[in-house]
């Protein structure tokens, strides 16, 4: 995607602050990084933006 881990770390939590509300629940020992509900949203709503004609 040519963009570095800080350069995406820094725009998800802008875009984090920006909706009030945690879009990622960070691992923990043995748990993967997942979304939260309202970071499903926005992937349901950046896919259906997407693959609109």
């Amino acid at each position: 995607m040519g963009v570095n881990g800080p350069t995406l770390g820094t725009q998800i939590n802008r875009l984090a602050r920006e909706l009030s509300g945690p879009l990622l629940e960070r691992a923990e020992r043995g748990r993967p990084m997942k979304l939260t509900p309202l970071g499903k949203r926005v992937v349901r709503a950046a896919t259906g933006w997407l693959s609109a004609p």
